[in-house]
């Protein structure tokens, strides 16, 4: 499967309907539950529309979490071959870390 989650997400919602139509056509043929045809009908488009929806709001929710996961960095920053802390400039200059000019020695 495609690591872009636009595509994962349809493909997801395919299959995920897939096998809840499969799975009711089963309890119905096997007489677990008994639907008519234009129940199993409704229940098809019902189906349907839910997943739709996701497939148009999951692709985002799952982009935003990939998206995150891989801008987080997994291992602790590293200055010169020593553990770093990352810190805004402004907090670095205010602690005295670097000079006022800026890290460069110039503005």
């Amino acid at each position: 499967m495609s690591r872009d989650p636009v595509l994962s997400a349809q493909g997801i919602a395919a299959a995920f309907s897939a096998v809840i139509m499969l799975g009711l056509g089963m309890a119905v043929s096997l007489g677990w539950i008994n639907l008519s045809e234009t129940q199993m009908g409704s229940v098809e488009q019902f189906v349907t529309a839910v997943l739709g929806l996701a497939v148009l709001i999951g692709p985002q929710l799952v982009a935003a979490f990939w998206a995150r996961r891989k801008v987080t960095p997994l291992a602790a920053p590293k200055l010169n071959g020593e553990d770093a802390v990352l810190v805004p400039l402004a907090t670095a200059q205010a602690l005295g870390v670097l000079p006022l000019d800026g890290p460069e020695g110039k503005r």
